[in-house]
């Protein structure tokens, strides 16, 4: 893959996207790339730390379940300031970053419901309990 063009592609296509990372299996850091007006949360070396180490761990760990569930696409994680996306392609993990505002819609619904039962379930409510999802 030729790193540069897929950098360029990729920030040309999303607007939300503010970091890329692409680390390989022997976790040399392969693209290292900050949207020129994106707020950073971290220090570029902190990041750069993360993307060669963490990303690895989680798509190989959870590629364990791939003979039983089938081949993983994607895993994405929210935070209250960023949206990450890790994609396996070949022997590459992609690291993408989002702006907080990109659209999760699943994740955000699951995260809600579940939010909600467990406050109500706290609260030991004996009613059925009547979920409003946000807008």
């Amino acid at each position: 893959m030729n790193v540069s063009k897929f950098v360029e592609s990729m920030f040309n296509h999303e607007d939300q996207l503010l970091y890329i990372g692409i680390v390989d299996r022997q976790y040399r850091v392969l693209a290292h790339e900050i949207r020129k007006d994106a707020k950073v949360h971290y220090t570029s070396e902190g990041i750069r730390s993360f993307v060669r180490m963490v990303p690895t761990t989680i798509v190989e760990t959870l590629e364990t379940l791939q003979p039983f569930l089938g081949p993983m696409s994607s895993v994405v994680i929210r935070f209250q300031k960023r949206v990450l996306a890790y994609c396996r392609h070949e022997d590459l993990v992609i690291v993408l970053g989002f702006d907080a505002s990109a659209p999760t819609v699943f994740a955000n619904r699951i995260a809600w419901v579940t939010k909600e039962f467990a406050r109500a379930a706290s609260e030991q409510a004996t009613e059925k309990l009547e979920l409003m999802e946000p807008a």
